[in-house]
């Protein structure tokens, strides 16, 4: 998805690091009345994308949408996508 980042909600593990989807990481990488599209891969990530965009509506976020079908519908959907060069 153009513009997409890569932000891990959890690791299962505080060995492996604090989760990066947060508020400070967000302040980094959006603006809080740009549009943000949170979705996994499926599995137990849905729920977790589901959490994901309820703390960015908390976090102050005005336009957050969860994409519950995952990348492999939002493509079959006809939303936009980049590829490798």
């Amino acid at each position: 998805i153009p513009g997409a980042h890569n932000l891990i909600w959890w690791r299962g593990s505080s060995i492996l690091g604090p989760r990066e989807f947060n508020e400070i990481r967000l302040m980094e990488i959006a603006d809080k009345s740009q549009g943000m599209v949170v979705y996994s891969s499926g599995g137990a990530g849905q729920l977790q994308a589901a959490r994901a965009s309820a703390y960015a509506f908390e976090y102050g976020y005005q336009n957050v949408y969860y994409f519950e079908d995952g990348l492999e519908k939002w493509k079959a959907a006809g939303y936009p996508v980049e590829t490798d060069k």
